[in-house]
């Protein structure tokens, strides 16, 4: 479910990155085309970290 929420979060991180890096780039279809990557790769990492910290905090408890 985490992985789930976190790709489905991607549509938010694509709006929140793309007018900055148009911005920085200065030109909207290359600033897509990295946003189109950039809007799920760092969401999906962090929700795989998060899914080991969790599991590595459960595995100290016991």
């Amino acid at each position: 479910m985490i992985i789930s929420y976190a790709l489905c979060f991607a549509a938010v991180t694509l709006r929140i990155w793309l007018p900055i890096l148009e911005v920085v780039f200065g030109d909207f279809n290359t600033a897509y085309i990295i946003t189109a990557w950039l809007c799920w790769i760092p969401n999906l990492i962090g929700a795989l970290l998060f899914i080991k910290h969790k599991k590595s905090t459960i595995n100290s408890i016991s």
